[in-house]
């Protein structure tokens, strides 16, 4: 079908040129208009600054690019069924504006004046002029002109093509003929733009392959800070210029200019993402134009990058895309189009996240005499159709580039970031440079050493004293003064140096010396840190073993190779694997009396062996990790001064000994000259440990996580608490509620947030902050590196990420662990050389973070505990951290559970203590935080988390998801009835009487055939489908059916019944049961009552002649029923959206309604419009009406149809014919069966025809209207 047989009225117009519907790129644009984002595309305006000619000249000159250009004197006019159609018309031109300029005024700033008035001048294409000029004189004479068109019409290359034929005009050069066939040219490319062509399948195919295999796609991850997002501003623009690459260029013609710049961007997505695969639109344009009209496309292209490419490699890798795209190129709106037909879940919403727009140089100057002077204050937009947008102008001898964002996604920091590296990679491209991309250097050396710069400090010249001789100096020094308490038992310093050096004594007679390991099998206590300083005066290496760990673990610590002794007490020696070897002492039966109380005279090396400390293994096997002596002291000595810890500090730790972390806070307390206080027991009660605290005055306590939350939930109720000077904690991620919880109830002066993997000794990293310091992010950051460290963020090829950019977190310096013990594999693996350090060695801790501005480095999860399912990449963390965000939710742990060959996410949540919480609402809200493929299939409710020996969360020792659903059999006949037909539809063996319908797989139309198949075996019933979505449990629906009925409300659902806000009433789409509305009930939260009614095509009889005014009066009088003067607002989407306007009509001032919304009104298309009768070629319509009759034939629902076509008049009947032949329609012989084919095709058929007879009514109440967009 042409434009001229579209539709023969618009023949009568006597000023009727042509019209056609819109091309696909141009639809979009409208709705995009419609809807108030017109700024995606931008308005496309160009001011151009010209010497003066005389006003008459300009203005002629102007007027004849309506005759060389008509498309931009086109109108558009909205027709039913949503079809939208460009109109050209005889005699209409362009408006043309004079603007009188005073004798003062700048030119160049009067041009971006009017040019701004300009952009914000509303358009409306349905009555407006979709393009404007402006001309600016001064004295008579013209000196400058703004050209303003709606994107509709045109974008960057239709401004030029414009602006060089005005100059071509005003010099006289212009063309008489183009006048005479531009009109035929123009209604060609209206005809071919109008009219695209089925993509072939495939091309479909091979788009859709190369798209679907993609994942991770590089990109500029979100990343916002709250004091960057100004006002309600939706888009900002950074700007920068850099030098034009020199590179030889070797590419398809339509993007010669643009492969230097994609390779560039290419790179730097590529740094900024940690992802390879590479997805970005390329704006491209056709070579020649000479019709002034919107031309721009989108080319998407995908391509993989690697480290080892060099920027050269890297451009050819595009110059190869650029080409194989063009080559299997379709539309940019086509190809959306075909991919969301070929699989209806593919996301097309984010097909291109990236656009490059590189401009091309300017043609005016061919076409204008050297001694004329233009310049071009004003250029075009850049468009805003992606996250970011680059768009590309070539300057003399620069390129200038303006990188466009969305501030609630991007800061300005980051946009900044990302353009130094782009400008780096451009000049690493116009160098021709060898370098692999990985080893770019995009971070200076300056930088990289503010980022990985440790915790500030001015340490004390070190002599390398080990930490039992520092130690034991402060025994000397103060003797007398308190060290060490538990429960009744205390200790001086004096004491305490002088049983270490008994013990020490004895060891070294029995052969403990240098590189020789002894084990400390003794619970944590006195004589545990009694042993520990004897094992290291005596010039051993101690290992600590819990005597109650599982005999597992100790056998494997206490039979590895080189352990020589193990210190232990009767009551334990009887709790440990009775077949060791190693030779026990037994301080028991050992009296060291007689020994010397003075320190033994041994020499510690720095490279000497201090500890053996086990640590969890990822085979299940704990591995032992070695530290030295140099390192543990250098260690020790720096948080002893950054934890600003003096003789008067008093310690309460409560990390266990088998971590590295509960030997740094005592050993750091009593270098200091302080005390520590041990429980008695292994963990006291809050009640208990804040006593403690307050009889021995301890001023600082080190905890784990969830032990200081403890405290903090205790201190909350129970203000009676003393008052430290420093909590310190670590081992768990802390959500900022938590942090507030411990700053609001501890009132503690500093905190402290620790990490550190064993390997790289006890504490290696701190976040030391005031109380009360806020943070930005899911979890309390981690900080800087303690003492003589530096801590990196590094992507897979171990280069520096920028900063806010996740990557694996890497610790060097000297305050790493020699390795792990007679494991010189897994050393070298984890242990690597230092590329910032020669000679150093880095530590891979297999942690994900972030740096921030400041060097502060955010913990984001695990590298291993990062989750792949159904092609996403997902960071547990993100959902635990949503999951935290419920106050009532103390702990929560997310894993992927594999079962029978299927995945799914699991969450382990830990209530606070007298917290009422049920799984449903949890994942409910998460639902409404998280995207579908985030949220958890499965919430556990647990009362605690399962920890190992090192105080870290033991995965293993989760228990399985309960799969097994709770299997109630029917108590009497009816539920026995129902429960049978719930069996059959729903195809599921085996259900509980009081499971819920729609958590075992159910949906609309299942219900519908339920109730449809209970109705015909017991008529009697009075059973609606409402009573499915209100009653969704065998039990509740039988005992629905025995209960009072309301026959007015059979069609209504309760969403939610409860919530003080006003009443949400819900309009069903066609075919639907507002079940549809549950996740947005969700998200407004337990406050929003919300009521819905059943589509009345979902109900078991089939009505003819049925009009939209008599539907909806149904919903309305039960909401004139149920509102009863209560505030309420209506809801409709599609079909339902045209139930809500016509429900607000007939019910006008009778109820209190608020507001109406109606989202993505339905419109039957102009298929069936009454007045519009179809043409079909020579023969087409006389086959298909014989088809139609034959199907009839043997059609279940014959005799429903041939009601439906007595009803049709002859035009309808034609229509229907038409819409057959159009959508290709296969005759369905399905049965009556709500859901089948054949019922559906009915339904949409009925439906068309009320549609079409359906006039919207002007309300008789007032209603301001409002369009929303980004809602």
């Amino acid at each position: 079908m042409t434009i001229h047989d579209r539709n023969a009225r618009a023949e009568n117009d006597p000023d009727y040129l042509a019209k056609c519907s819109l091309s696909p790129t141009q639809s979009r644009i409208w709705l995009l208009s419609e809807t108030g984002n017109e700024v995606v595309y931008g308005r496309q305006i160009l001011g151009l600054a010209f010497p003066s000619v005389s006003c008459a000249v300009a203005r002629d000159a102007l007027s004849r690019l309506s005759l060389q250009h008509p498309l931009i004197t086109s109108e558009f006019e909205a027709r039913a069924g949503g079809i939208v159609e460009q109109i050209l018309k005889n005699d209409r031109a362009v408006e043309i504006i004079e603007t009188n300029l005073v004798a003062n005024d700048n030119l160049d700033d009067a041009l971006r004046s009017v040019a701004s008035t300009e952009r914000g001048r509303v358009m409306d294409l349905k009555s407006g002029n979709p393009a404007r000029f402006i001309l600016l004189t001064r004295n008579g004479q013209a000196t400058a002109a703004v050209f303003s068109l709606h994107a509709i019409l045109a974008d960057g290359a239709t401004l030029d093509l414009l602006a060089r034929d005005f100059l071509r005009n005003i010099d006289g050069a212009g063309l008489v003929d183009r006048e005479e066939t531009a009109l035929p040219d123009a209604i060609s490319w209206m005809n071919d733009n109008a009219n695209p062509r089925n993509p072939a399948p495939e091309l479909v195919d091979f788009w859709f392959r190369r798209l679907s295999a993609q994942q991770n796609i590089a990109s500029l991850l979100p990343q916002t800070t709250a004091g960057d997002i100004f006002g309600d501003e939706a888009w900002f623009e950074h700007a920068l210029e850099v030098p034009m690459p020199r590179m030889a260029v070797h590419a398809p013609p339509i993007a010669e200019r643009a492969v230097d710049m994609l390779a560039a961007l290419g790179i730097a997505l590529r740094r900024h993402s940690g992802h390879d695969a590479q997805r970005i639109g390329l704006v491209i344009r056709p070579e020649t134009q000479r019709i002034a009209a919107r031309s721009e496309d989108v080319l998407v292209l995908t391509t993989e990058l690697d480290g080892a490419m060099t920027p050269a490699d890297t451009r050819t890798a595009f110059v190869r895309e650029v080409d194989a795209a063009i080559r299997q190129s379709l539309p940019f709106e086509a190809l959306a189009d075909a991919l969301i037909r070929r699989d209806e879940f593919f996301d097309t919403t984010g097909l291109v996240k990236t656009l490059l727009d590189v401009r091309p140089p300017s043609h005016l100057q061919e076409v204008i005499a050297t001694d004329i002077a233009v310049h071009f204050p004003v250029q075009p937009p850049s468009r805003r159709d992606a996250d970011l947008v680059l768009t590309v102008s070539p300057f003399v001898e620069k390129l200038r580039i303006s990188i466009g964002f969305d501030p609630q996604k991007h800061d300005r920091k980051q946009i900044i970031r990302f353009a130094d590296d782009l400008a780096m990679a451009i000049s690493m491209l116009s160098i021709d440079s060898a370098v692999q991309i990985k080893h770019i250097p995009f971070v200076s050396p300056e930088e990289l050493d503010r980022l990985s710069a440790p915790y500030p400090d001015v340490p004390a010249p070190d002599d390398g004293t080990p930490i039992h001789e520092v130690i034991s100096e402060q025994a000397k020094r103060r003797p007398s003064a308190f060290a060490i308490a538990q429960g009744k038992t205390s200790i001086t310093h004096g004491e305490l140096e002088a049983a270490a050096n008994r013990l020490a004594h004895r060891l070294i007679a029995m052969g403990i010396g240098p590189e020789v390991r002894v084990a400390i099998a003794l619970e944590k206590s006195i004589d545990a840190i009694i042993a520990i300083l004897a094992v290291l005066k005596a010039g051993g290496a101690f290992t600590p073993v819990e005597p109650d760990h599982p005999e597992a673990r100790n056998r494997h610590i206490l039979t590895a190779p080189g352990l020589s002794l193990v210190i232990s007490r009767t009551k334990h020696i009887a709790n440990l694997p009775s077949d060791i070897a190693t030779p026990f002492l037994n301080l028991d039966a050992t009296d060291v009396s007689s020994e010397s109380g003075e320190a033994p005279a041994t020499v510690i090396a720095p490279r000497q062996l201090a500890y053996v400390i086990y640590t969890s293994g990822s085979t299940g096997i704990p591995k032992g990790v070695a530290v030295e002596h140099g390192p543990l002291a250098h260690h020790c000595k720096a948080t002893l001064r950054i934890y600003e810890m003096d003789e008067g500090s008093c310690e309460y730790p409560v990390l266990p000994f088998t971590s590295d972390g509960g030997h740094e806070r005592w050993m750091v307390p009593l270098m200091a000259g302080g005390g520590v206080v041990l429980t008695q027991d292994k963990l006291a009660t809050p009640e208990d440990a804040f006593a403690m605290m307050r009889r021995h005055g301890v001023n600082n306590a080190s905890l784990p996580t969830s032990y200081v939350r403890g405290l903090a939930e205790y201190a909350g109720e129970n203000r009676d608490i003393p008052r430290l000077r420093l909590y310190s904690f670590g081992g768990e991620a802390l959500s900022q509620n938590v942090f507030d919880m411990i700053t609001e109830n501890l009132k503690a002066q500093l905190l402290i947030n620790g990490y550190g993997p064993t390997e790289t000794i006890m504490t290696p990293m701190i976040w030391k902050i005031p109380a009360g310091t806020r943070f930005e992010g899911t979890v309390a950051p981690i900080g800087r590196g303690v003492g003589d460290r530096r801590i990196y963020v590094l992507d897979a090829d171990l280069a520096p990420v920028p900063v806010g950019v996740i990557g694996e977190i890497y610790i060097g310096g000297s305050g790493l662990a020699r390795g792990y013990l007679d494991q010189p594999e897994l050393t070298a693996d984890r242990f690597i050389s230092d590329p910032f350090s020669p000679g150093g060695r880095l530590y891979k801790s297999g942690d994900l973070g972030r740096w921030r501005e400041d060097g502060i480095v955010e913990f984001a999860g695990r590298v291993d505990h990062q989750i792949k399912l159904r092609g996403f990449r997902i960071e547990p963390g993100e959902i635990e951290a949503v999951l935290r965000s419920d106050q009532r939710v103390a702990e929560a742990v997310v894993l992927l559970h594999t079962e029978g060959g299927r995945s799914s996410l699991v969450a382990y949540v830990v209530p606070r203590e007298g917290e009422a919480l049920g799984a449903t609402e949890l994942r409910r809200a998460a639902m409404t935080a998280l995207p579908d493929y985030m949220v958890p299939q499965t919430i556990m409710l647990i009362d605690r988390l399962p920890m190992g020996p090192n105080s870290k969360l033991d995965r293993a020792a989760l228990p399985a998801p309960r799969t097994q659903r709770e299997m109630i059999a029917p108590a009497n006949d009816r539920e026995q009835a129902i429960l049978e037909a719930w069996k059959e539809i729903l195809d599921i063996g085996d259900i509980g009487v009081t499971e819920n319908f729609f958590d075992i797989g159910g949906q609309s139309l299942a219900a519908v055939r339920i109730v449809s198949r209970v109705k015909m075996r017991h008529p009697e019933w009075p059973l609606s489908i409402a009573d499915m979505f209100n009653h969704p449990t065998v039990r509740d629906l039988a005992l629905a059916i025995d209960g009072n009925r309301d026959e007015a409300g059979v069609d209504v659902v309760y969403l939610r019944r409860n919530g003080d806000r006003p009443v949400l009433y819900c309009f069903p789409g066609l075919l639907v049961s507002t079940r549809e509305y549950m996740r947005l009930v969700d998200y407004l939260g337990p406050e929003q009552p919300a009521t819905g009614f059943i589509c009345y095509s979902l109900t078991e009889t089939k009505t003819l002649s049925t009009r939209v005014e008599d539907i909806t009066a149904r919903y309305a009088e039960a909401v004139r029923r149920q509102a009863k003067g209560r505030p309420c607002a209506f809801l409709g989407w599609s079909w339902g959206g045209l139930l809500a306007y016509e429900a607000a009509r007939q019910l006008g001032n009778d109820i209190d309604l608020r507001m109406i919304g109606m989202v993505d009104v339905c419109d039957m298309d102009e298929e069936f419009t009454i007045g519009i009768m179809p043409r079909f070629k020579d023969g087409i319509r006389d086959r298909t009406h014989a088809a139609v009759q034959s199907w009839l034939a043997v059609a279940p629902m014959r005799e429903d149809w041939e009601r439906l076509f007595a009803a049709m008049n002859e035009e309808v009947y034609e229509q229907f014919l038409h819409h057959v032949v159009k959508h290709n329609v296969r005759l369905p012989t399905d049965g009556p069966d709500i859901g089948s084919e054949e019922h559906t095709f009915w339904v949409l058929i009925d439906n068309a025809m009320i549609f079409r007879n359906y006039h919207i009514a002007k309300p008789s109440i007032s209603i301001s209207s409002y369009k929303l967009f980004r809602s």
